[in-house]
């Protein structure tokens, strides 16, 4: 009998909750027959599955698959690591009417929402969220721990390194690379690279400040499933 534990409760969790109960394909593939969640604070809403326990203290079970729904990169990060070394088995979860071309490779804790394409020769590392209608074309590189939000277009050849945040509507152009840890703001058209750190926003993009360097922890210090 196996269990999926989708670690974070809040909106994030709630909507990879609602997207894995309509992918019937993917519940079968992995026998998957109950869902919990586990999050280290009380859930603001309803969660409409089970709270089975605090990220910080959860043992997994041999037959438990993970998913990991925090939104932050670093975040999901350091909520990933901490679970992974106390031996939790990360599943990569891609909604049933996701389209995925068969040459795309990926890693582990990959989570891709409906309405979303990937192209040709795509590589994805592990832990990256790509949400609902977002296009990756064809022999771009996403990072590890890399989240697209809803409706980001991403073309042929460009590289979102890891931890890198696109927000929502954003486009990279051909051949371009935003750096480790950068935030491309929604909407916003990035036609040059991008370094690493910074926050640019706009049509094209332009920076707008440069953030701090954050890297995981063995525990988020904002409070896991915010």
């Amino acid at each position: 009998m196996t269990r999926l534990v989708i670690a974070g409760a809040g909106g994030h969790g709630r909507e990879i909750l609602t997207w894995v109960r309509s992918s019937p394909r993917f519940l079968g593939e992995h026998g998957i027959q109950h869902i919990a969640f586990i999050n280290d604070v009380e859930p603001a809403k309803p969660l409409g599955a089970p709270l089975t326990g605090t990220i910080r203290d959860f043992i997994p079970n041999a037959e438990d698959l993970f998913i990991c729904a925090i939104g932050d990169p670093v975040d999901r990060a350091s909520v990933a690591l901490s679970l992974e070394a106390r031996g939790a088995r990360f599943v990569s979860f891609i909604h049933d009417d996701a389209l995925i071309g068969p040459t795309v490779t990926h890693l582990r804790g990959l989570v891709v929402f409906p309405r979303v394409t990937v192209s040709t020769d795509v590589r994805i590392g592990a832990h990256v969220h790509i949400n609902v209608a977002s296009s990756v074309s064809h022999d771009v590189t996403i990072g590890d721990f890399a989240t697209l939000s809803p409706g980001c277009t991403v073309t042929g050849g460009a590289t979102i390194e890891e931890y890198t945040f696109l927000g929502a509507g954003a486009t990279v152009i051909p051949g371009r690379r935003v750096g480790p840890g950068a935030t491309v703001g929604a909407q916003a058209a990035v036609v040059t690279d991008i370094a690493a750190g910074l926050v640019v926003v706009g049509v094209p993009a332009r920076p707008l400040r440069e953030t701090a360097a954050r890297t995981p922890c063995a525990q988020s210090d904002r409070g896991a499933g915010l």
